[in-house]
């Protein structure tokens, strides 16, 4: 009986703090997004058509790419979701293809970057500021077991995208765009 009513006495102990922290959760307003998503708008809104190049690096010879892109702005609001596929060419056979997320983090004042390839890369970066016609983030990437230091500038009518090669910022690829 004792061990029956210590069991009981625990129990309840354990149902408290829960629904203690259930109220708290009830009655708090769920968060919302950044004001500064805003920004992100005009840059990753929508769908793009771009034609630029590859320039020729560790990833591969110079080459002209078609690209499609699509950004739209997902769970509740909180990030840009952007997809992107390079055009299958006779020049270009293993075309590039990613999706990317891209939020504002209030705590450390900062727009972020988050991403994946289809070759096994990732990324996450950080922007300190954004403009109607320009973000750059500085991002880690991640390939095949080893960090490179990237800078993607991104704009409504375009993309570059740079890799750091002794202590140089070296353009990796560039693209004009054009908004569907």
């Amino acid at each position: 009986m004792r061990t029956l009513m210590l069991l009981a006495v625990g129990f309840v102990m354990c149902i408290f703090p829960t629904a203690s922290f259930a109220q708290q959760s009830a009655s708090a307003a769920p968060p919302k997004p950044p004001a500064e998503m805003e920004q992100l708008k005009p840059i990753f809104a929508g769908t793009s058509e771009c034609k630029g190049k590859n320039f020729a690096s560790q990833f591969g010879p110079e080459h002209a790419t078609r690209l499609t892109f699509t950004g739209s702005l997902e769970l509740d609001g909180f990030w840009y979701v952007v997809q992107g596929a390079e055009k299958k060419t006779e020049a270009n056979p293993t075309p590039g293809k990613f999706r990317a997320a891209f939020g504002y983090d209030p705590a450390a004042k900062k727009f972020v970057s988050i991403g994946i390839d289809n070759v096994g890369g990732r990324w996450m970066g950080t922007a300190d500021t954004v403009s109607a016609d320009k973000a750059v983030f500085t991002n880690t990437y991640t390939f095949n077991g080893t960090d490179l230091s990237v800078r993607d500038t991104y704009m409504p009518t375009g993309h570059v995208g740079e890799i750091q090669s002794g202590g140089e910022w070296k353009k990796a690829d560039e693209e004009s765009c054009t908004k569907k």
